[in-house]
């Protein structure tokens, strides 16, 4: 835990450095450069972990990421259609693993490529969305979708490239939206589920409808059962339900909503689109004590939660109340990710104890 815990602390002195009294122009230098430091360790860490760390990439298997881009690099470029046809792996995945392959076969090396391209894109869409991007930074760093990054590569490629999308959506440029989704689709089939964001992005919803939804999150969580058996059908035909116990996140991002909405503003369109997207996460995670896959679809917009958070923190009227509300959030997230770092050790992201890739898998 120990790289873990020097990368917060990095970030902590960087934004205490910020806080510091100065001109405008030299903060915000300051700020950009402590912020892609902060995130150049950030990916460093990922792209320098020993492959143990991560259970899907399944190290010294033939199965798995790892695995699996062994064999794709054997495979003649006209086979790999057919490949993905035996494959449950995208066709756009395994042209990836068949490109890297040209040019190298090392493990290391795709677990670093891998890495980049899972953390960049998100990285980049908090700097540019947020006005307090550390604080953003730390609260990423305390969901479920930052450790993603460590095992599920298909995913988290998909999730990180759904973001790159996000300029379009913005400025309602609906076919190049589009297209990043369904490059994103490519990766991950289950990134198709991001275009719903384009209309609900843009849809204003005013303060009674949002308390109003705050009754909607409970009651989908009762009714989930019926509502699956409803609704998955359509989407997978061999959907069951199977008991995950993931009840205390649902709980968490619940009460996240309902402060988001008691000290929103209504009439800040981008804290409105981000809150939209983020009820989209508390009705998915709703789901997940039954589905696991139901989580994995709320990933796509967890990563707007810190930019919701950012807007929300700035609604307070006085400034040591925004100072508080600030280090209470964020606080709270940063040692949500550290122990979610620590337990996972015994799960499917094997993000501790961490080990480069030098050293060896027994060592910590």
């Amino acid at each position: 835990m120990l790289v873990y815990y020097i990368l917060y602390a990095v970030t902590l002195v960087s934004m205490a450095a910020v806080a510091v009294p100065q001109s405008m122009s030299t903060r915000q230098k300051l700020e950009r450069n402590a912020y892609w430091l902060v995130c150049i360790l950030l990916c460093g860490l990922l792209a320098l972990r020993h492959p143990t760390m991560g259970a899907d990439l399944a190290y010294g298997q033939s199965y798995g990421y790892l695995g699996q881009f062994a064999v794709i690099a054997k495979y003649k470029w006209s086979a790999l259609y057919a490949f993905s046809k035996a494959s449950h792996y995208e066709y756009g995945f395994i042209l990836f693993n068949k490109l890297l392959s040209v040019f190298t076969e090392s493990n290391q090396v795709y677990i670093a490529v891998t890495a980049i391209m899972s953390l960049v894109p998100i990285l980049i869409l908090l700097y540019r969305n947020s006005d307090h991007p550390f604080d953003s930074l730390l609260i990423y760093l305390g969901l479920p979708v930052f450790l993603i990054c460590y095992s599920s590569v298909r995913q988290a490629i998909a999730v990180s490239v759904c973001t790159l999308s996000f300029e379009f959506l913005k400025k309602k440029k609906f076919w190049p939206f589009l297209l990043v989704v369904l490059f994103a689709a490519m990766f991950h089939r289950t990134a198709i589920v991001f275009a719903v964001v384009y209309p609900l992005y843009h849809l204003h919803i005013d303060k009674r409808v949002q308390t109003f939804s705050i009754l909607l999150i409970p009651l989908v969580f009762l009714l989930r059962e019926p509502i699956f058996h409803l609704v998955s059908g359509y989407f997978r035909q061999n959907a069951v339900i199977e008991q995950t116990s993931s009840y205390t996140l649902f709980v968490v991002f619940s009460l996240i909503y309902i402060f988001t909405v008691l000290f929103g503003n209504e009439n800040d369109p981008e804290e409105c689109g981000y809150r939209n997207l983020f009820l989209l996460v508390c009705l998915f995670q709703a789901f997940a004590s039954i589905y696991s896959i139901a989580m994995r679809l709320g990933y796509y917009f967890m990563p707007y939660l810190p930019l919701l958070l950012d807007r929300v923190l700035q609604n307070f009227p006085h400034d040591h109340q925004r100072q508080m509300a600030r280090w209470a959030v964020v606080g709270s997230f940063a040692l949500f990710g550290l122990y979610s770092i620590y337990v996972s050790r015994g799960d499917w992201a094997h993000a501790s104890p961490y080990i480069f890739f030098w050293q060896s898998a027994g060592g910590g």
